[in-house]
């Protein structure tokens, strides 16, 4: 059961596609037996939910006194060319520091998901880019007591709201696998 939700505004639209995930049970064990908290450290545009996007802390979970936090990283390394003949080079991005930089340079040209991978794959109308490198969602964790857990979990799901719910699914599984660990 989600209790609430802090931070940056989610729209009714995105909190009611991660509620219906939830509540689905689809992806979330009908066992969770405390109170979650969701707080979007990030705003998530409207239409834009991939990890290349942003950069850093998306939102963090709490549940059991435990903190699961979200965060995109990588290293993207980007070219965006508009098509024609000849093809005309428009920017480069190099974001290193998971700021999210690819995201805020390409919002004049290509603003979702969709036009976002299509120009990626060559299929924009107007636009191509080249990645060599990329992002993906990951999540971290912290004990009640303070303690930081570098999980090295790297998200199945490259959609923001997707990816909460995976961590929601599997939050149980890390705080028994912790408690094993610490005897």
């Amino acid at each position: 059961m989600i209790v609430g939700f802090t931070g940056k505004s989610l729209t009714a639209r995105q909190r009611g596609a991660l509620h219906h995930w939830i509540a689905s049970g689809q992806r979330t064990p009908a066992g969770l037996d405390a109170p979650i908290v969701v707080e979007v450290t990030e705003e998530l545009r409207k239409n834009q939910y991939s990890s290349l996007w942003y950069g850093g802390e998306i939102a963090n979970i709490r549940y059991k006194g435990w903190t699961f936090e979200l965060y995109a990283c990588g290293d993207v390394y980007a070219d965006l060319y508009r098509k024609g003949d000849p093809e005309e080079w428009l920017l480069y991005v190099k974001d290193k520091n998971n700021a999210g930089q690819l995201g805020k340079e390409l919002q004049p040209y290509i603003n979702t998901d969709k036009a976002l991978y299509a120009a990626i794959n060559g299929q924009h109308s107007k636009y191509r880019l080249e990645l060599l490198n990329n992002n993906w969602y990951e999540c971290f964790a912290i004990d009640p007591c303070g303690q930081f857990y570098d999980l090295m979990w790297a998200l199945d799901s490259d959609h923001a709201i997707e990816a909460i719910a995976e961590i929601i699914d599997g939050m149980d599984e890390v705080i028994e696998n912790a408690a094993k660990e610490t005897g």
